[in-house]
């Protein structure tokens, strides 16, 4: 739903987005909550390796995965995701913000298709002046 989507990107602000001195309330947790040199690594690589832009959905494994494409560069990520499976298509285009996850990638939040459809790439081309790359390789 609507309202659904509007509360999962406010928790995406007040976790991820920085107050003018450069803080976030994840940065505090992670310097102040009682964790395992691990558990610390792991959320340190969520706050400075976290990605959240439009992605291409090249491919779908339903209930498991969604290979992605950066629309902003020529990246392509493995993400981690069982119930999204269900909703998002191949050939779509998304808005969402992954984190890295074991040796793959994980969904912060709620994901947003923003477009559907075989013209996608053509959309994206001729609208924002945007060409997802071709490259095979999924990281």
């Amino acid at each position: 739903t609507l309202f659904r989507s509007i509360c999962a990107m406010l928790f995406e602000a007040i976790l991820f987005e920085a107050d003018s001195a450069g803080a976030t309330p994840f940065s505090y947790f992670i310097q102040h909550a009682p964790l395992s040199p691990d558990e610390k690594r792991l959320y340190e690589a969520w706050r400075t390796h976290t990605r959240y832009e439009f992605f291409a959905v090249e491919k779908v494994i339903p209930g498991k995965e969604v290979h992605l494409a950066d629309l902003a560069g020529e990246h392509r990520y493995r993400v981690y995701e069982h119930l999204g499976t269900a909703t998002i298509k191949e050939g779509s285009v998304v808005i969402a913000r992954i984190v890295p996850f074991l040796n793959a990638w994980m969904f912060t939040t709620e994901t947003v298709i923003s477009f559907a459809g075989s013209g996608v790439r053509e959309r994206l081309t001729k609208t924002y002046g945007v060409t997802i790359p071709d490259r095979k390789s999924v990281v």
